[in-house]
């Protein structure tokens, strides 16, 4: 058991001496550069939300939504009362009367799905014309805070921190890249 708690120190001992060298060499990297770089982020979301213009936004959009489900809906109705009188009616009807229903049944089926699916398009689109006066506010007030704070790179959370809003450009090191590689 003493035997354990020997390996267990060391090996605890010998992480931290990895630690620290690590943090070492990030400490020596930064100032070798000589500019720590400056990262920023934040939910766009979050942001657009305190608008005063996307309450405004948010309305027309459920406004415009509410009037496409009343019609999804109109047109679900529509769909059970003809599956309803066909369950009625089919037992005494003539086979190809009966695939005409059918049919006729599918095809509402069909289109009902690409009401829903062209009305999502349509909310989409109107969503993002509405919204673009907000987003070309954001993006110039990104570049503000950016340059004025001595960003080099600004990332949205709401994307998974997966796409940069904001790089800064003296930050580029394609001619570095160029003289590297000896390219012209």
């Amino acid at each position: 058991m003493l035997e354990y708690f020997i390996n267990n120190s060391q090996l605890i001992k010998a992480m931290k001496q990895l630690l620290l060298l690590l943090f070492s060499c990030l400490l020596l990297t930064t100032t070798a550069f000589g500019q720590q770089e400056k990262i920023g982020f934040f939910s766009s979301s979050k942001l657009v939300g305190l608008f005063p213009e996307s309450q405004a936004v948010q309305s027309q959009i459920d406004k415009i939504s509410t009037e496409k489900q009343a019609v999804g809906t109109a047109l679900e109705n529509e769909l059970k009362a003809k599956i309803q009188n066909f369950e009625k009616e089919k037992v005494g009807m003539a086979q190809i009367l009966q695939e005409s229903r059918i049919e006729e049944i599918r095809n509402l089926e069909t289109k009902i799905q690409n009401y829903y699916a062209n009305s999502r398009k349509e909310i989409d689109a109107k969503r993002q014309e509405l919204l673009k006066p907000i987003f070309e506010k954001v993006s110039a007030g990104i570049k503000q805070v950016a340059e004025k704070h001595k960003f080099t790179a600004i990332i949205d959370l709401d994307t998974g921190g997966q796409f940069l809003l904001y790089i800064d450009a003296s930050r580029n090191i394609l001619e570095l890249m160029k003289t590297e590689l000896k390219l012209k």
